[in-house]
């Protein structure tokens, strides 16, 4: 799999209530008919952050280590999942009624943002182990930093290293866009959580 899949995979909408096996209590309770429905809830950034931090899930309820290999990118676009009455997308952003699709976004729009670092765990549990880390510099060459030793990599060593946190920075064309569209500026970062995280908001779509 690969970083975007992952991201995908986070902020798909997800069903609440209604399905097999599950009762009324586990339904979504109507704000407006005051009775329990089936609904569908999905995560989304309420402000896209300067530096953007994921944290894959590494490590299993039980402890063990999750080795799965998660292909990363030079650059990733989240702006799929920017809610949509963001005013850095409000004039991009077209929704059909009550289309649950991720909001469409016209071609020369965007939020995109680049990799810069990475924190990596070698060990078999949380417990034990090491952590070393790998940086871009700013010519570009990315570095493994492993105590008191640094080395250079490729890109592409560093594209497919079993990552645990991996940090990626706004690109420069997008961060003037949120300056220059909002008067403001973003939030320093934020973290993306396997497990879900407070700063994104969860949107609920109703039937009624």
């Amino acid at each position: 799999s690969n970083i975007e899949e992952a991201l995908s995979q986070y902020f798909r909408h997800e069903r609440i209530g209604g399905n097999n096996g599950d009762s009324e209590s586990n339904m979504y309770k109507c704000e407006k008919c005051k009775i329990k429905v089936q609904a569908k809830k999905r995560y989304m950034i309420e402000r896209p952050p300067a530096v953007l931090c994921i944290q894959l899930k590494r490590f299993s309820l039980l402890g063990g280590k999750i080795s799965k290999p998660v292909q990363l990118s030079r650059r990733i676009d989240l702006t799929s999942y920017i809610q949509p009455n963001n005013r850095l997308l409000s004039n991009s952003i077209s929704c059909n009624g009550n289309n649950t699709s991720s909001p469409q976004i016209s071609q020369g729009t965007g939020c995109t943002y680049s990799l810069v670092a990475m924190v990596t765990h070698v060990g078999p549990s949380p417990n034990c182990g090491h952590y070393t880390a790998i940086g871009e510099a700013a010519n570009g060459q990315f570095f493994q930093f492993d105590d008191s030793s640094v080395r250079p990599i490729s890109v592409g060593q560093a594209l497919n290293t079993a990552s645990y946190v991996v940090f990626y920075e706004m690109t420069k064309a997008s961060w003037k866009k949120v300056v220059n569209t909002t008067g403001e500026t973003t939030d320093h970062n934020s973290t993306i959580l396997a497990n879900g995280s407070s700063l994104l908001s969860p949107k609920i779509k109703l039937p009624c």
